[in-house]
């Protein structure tokens, strides 16, 4: 058998054969049961971090007072993030419930993000809100414009 922590990939592979022969008895249960519930966090991660990226651009693109040709890029990226989310979502509807519970801290992360990447030069931390200004249902629509 393979070991967990000598080659992950090897390791998957085997437990899955391991689990669709029925061959119980050579199943790592400790090891399977623990990345079955990683498996969760990850998509949950995901959810988070697409969430994440919207804000940022949405930040970016209401409180950037300079002319700048990234206005599309950044309304591009915020739309695809949206998609990915409702796409996250719609794999994993249980989410849905999870996201009110992150959305601050989602965006103190996304605040502190774009203040970092404009170094306060441009008064950007000043005309940001300091409490997130969107809902779940916001973030997530795609039938209005951002």
């Amino acid at each position: 058998m393979t070991n967990f922590k000598e080659d992950y990939c090897a390791w998957a592979e085997e437990q899955g054969n391991f689990l669709q022969k029925k061959e119980w008895d050579k199943v790592d249960v400790e090891n399977v049961a623990e990345e079955i519930h990683s498996l969760g966090d990850m998509q949950e991660l995901r959810l988070e971090g697409v969430i994440c990226l919207w804000m940022q651009c949405m930040l970016k693109m209401n409180y950037y007072s300079e002319k700048t040709d990234k206005i599309r890029e950044w309304d591009l990226l915020a739309f695809s993030s949206k998609m990915a989310a409702n796409d996250i979502l719609e794999e994993n509807p249980s989410l849905l419930c999870k996201i009110d519970g992150y959305l601050k801290d989602l965006y103190i992360h996304a605040h502190s993000m774009v203040s970092l990447e404009f170094d306060g030069w441009l008064y950007i931390n000043d005309r940001m809100p300091t409490k997130c200004p969107w809902t779940v249902d916001k973030i997530l629509d795609t039938k209005q414009g951002d």
